[in-house]
């Protein structure tokens, strides 16, 4: 039996990106807001915000490779730039937002 293979490549939308880049940055938004909670001990703070950070550092790298892939597909060099930015930006602004 032959198989079928598709002619047309796959693409992957910007909603990929955006779905990604958000719940990394309300999982960091969480860390830190959990870690700041008055009930909570310093022991337990740390660990919850080491836990939470992989997490979130793994997710950003997802969006930022989804972005960078899908700018590269649609032949549009100068978009991965903006990618980079974005996602760059987001973080700066959680950890302007949460950290002071």
């Amino acid at each position: 039996m032959k198989m079928k293979f598709r002619e047309q490549p796959v693409t992957v939308s910007w909603r990929y990106f955006a779905i990604y880049l958000i719940i990394s940055l309300a999982v960091e938004g969480t860390a830190f807001s959990v870690s700041r909670l008055p009930s909570i001990d310093e022991g337990a703070a740390m660990v919850t915000f080491i836990c939470f950070l992989p997490l979130s550092a793994l997710l950003a790298l997802f969006a930022l490779f989804i972005g960078i892939m899908i700018s590269l597909q649609n032949r549009r060099y100068s978009q991965s730039l903006l990618v980079v930015l974005a996602v760059a930006g987001s973080y700066i602004g959680i950890f302007a937002i949460f950290a002071f």
